[in-house]
């Protein structure tokens, strides 16, 4: 699945998430939002600024460094 980036920074990335898909891993799914967003992004790894429930759409805020 790719994912619709809206906007990066050097910061942090703000992605479209759709309805339907975890935020982090969850059974029945090979992966979260989260590893999907770093592995689109060529990134080791993406920190949560805030989180949508699954069956929630909208914009979600990454950070691109723990700081």
């Amino acid at each position: 699945m790719k994912l619709e980036i809206l906007l990066r920074h050097t910061d942090f990335v703000a992605l479209n998430k759709p309805a339907g898909l975890p935020v982090q891993r969850e059974e029945g799914f090979s992966d979260g939002l989260v590893a999907l967003a770093a592995a689109q992004l060529g990134v080791a790894r993406v920190w949560l600024v805030h989180r949508l429930d699954k069956p929630t759409s909208g914009v979600l805020l990454l950070a691109l460094n723990e700081a």
